[in-house]
């Protein structure tokens, strides 16, 4: 399944919502990780989230 289907949001709106969070500082683009979707983000050790 992708992640669209897991989770029931189109992709599109995932990216709006994944760089809003980056903005706010609650995430991270993982510049380093492989082009796989798992491994795009990253928390933000601050947000008390441990980091994928």
């Amino acid at each position: 399944k992708t992640i669209e289907e897991r989770i029931g949001i189109p992709r599109s709106t995932l990216n709006v919502v994944l760089t809003q969070m980056v903005e706010r500082g609650e995430i991270e683009r993982s510049h380093d990780a492989p082009r796989s979707p798992k491994q795009s983000w990253r928390l933000v050790p601050s947000t008390g989230f441990p980091r994928t």
